[in-house]
This record gives structure tokens, C-alpha cells and sequence, in this order.
């Protein structure tokens, strides 16, 4: 609200207007009387500050492109922040490719459930990230695979293959 001097009244200020386009970031804004809200679309939800729409939608998560299809789903559906920041290379029905830039952490790290930057384990999101019967080991940012004794891994150091081959 702001007092006008000239009919001595209080009027109302678009907030929306006066803070500009990036207000309501990845949403709406709808100007209200002496304040403003952030109007998010669906599968989108507000964080906790009220001024942007967080991505909350499930989708595949590719790990691989050929051609331009994408191939290679995971198991389960994935937050785009999860797939993209981590293993994916695109996500979605139709796939999208990924953009690393969007991730707002550091690879391996994504904002889940509006918390601060959390490491994505990998081992959850892809059951079968290491191949021939390795053991997935999350770690900080990151994964590494483990053999059973006899086995050892490839030089990806995602397969598995015996010692000696």
C-alpha cells in the first residue's frame, strides 16, 4: 500500500508489475491487496521463501541418447533434479535433454523437498548401475561399485568381469 498526497487515500501497488518478471520464479504472480502470492503450475510447489515454484514432478530418467531417442530408462521415476544432477543425460515423457545448468548444486547433489543440497543416491535410483553382479556403494556426491572376491571391475569401473580376463 502506499499513500497517494494528491486524494490523501491509501491505494494499492502491483507488486507484481513493480518487482518485475522474476518475482515468482518458475510460477504466477497474483497481486494482492498490499502484498503479493506466487502461484505455482501443477507439479510444481513453492519452496519455503514463497517466491519460487520448485520442479516436483516424477519422471523417467534416461541414462542414455542414440540418434536423438533416448534409451535406457531407469527403474524407477525420478525428480528431474535427481535424474539430471546425477546419471541422467534426459528426463521425461517426451524426454527432455538434460540441463546441467539448472542443477542448482553440485553434480550428485540435488534440492529435494525444498531441504538444502542433498547428496541423490545413485545406488537407489539405478538398481543396476553396476553390471555382472557388483555391489553399489553410495557415496558423498557420488557411487562406486564393489566385487566379490574372484571379481574385479572393468575399466568403466562399472562392470564387473572375472580376474584375469
Amino acid at each position: 500500500m502506499r499513500y497517494n498526497t494528491q486524494n490523501q487515500m491509501c491505494e494499492d501497488v502491483d507488486e507484481c508489475e513493480e518487482l518485475g518478471p522474476d518475482v515468482c520464479f518458475n510460477g504466477v504472480c497474483i497481486n494482492t491487496l498490499g502484498a503479493y502470492e506466487c502461484e505455482c503450475s501443477p507439479g510444481y510447489v513453492l519452496d519455503n521463501t514463497g517466491y519460487i515454484c520448485r520442479d516436483n514432478r516424477k519422471g523417467s530418467c534416461w541414462t542414455k541418447m542414440v540418434d536423438g531417442r533416448c534409451e535406457n530408462n531407469l527403474p524407477r521415476l525420478a525428480l528431474r533434479s535427481e535424474c539430471c544432477c546425477s546419471v541422467g543425460v534426459a528426463w521425461g515423457s517426451p524426454c527432455e535433454i538434460c540441463e546441467h545448468a539448472l542443477c542448482e548444486c553440485s553434480k550428485g547433489y540435488a534440492k529435494v523437498d525444498d531441504k538444502d543440497c542433498a547428496d541423490i543416491n545413485e545406488c537407489e535410483l539405478n538398481s543396476g548401475i553396476c553390471k555382472g553382479g557388483g555391489t553399489c556403494v553410495n557415496t558423498d556426491g557420488s557411487y562406486r561399485c564393489e566385487c566379490p572376491p574372484g571379481l574385479t571391475l572393468d575399466a568403466t569401473r562399472k562392470l564387473v568381469v572375472r580376474v584375469g580376463k
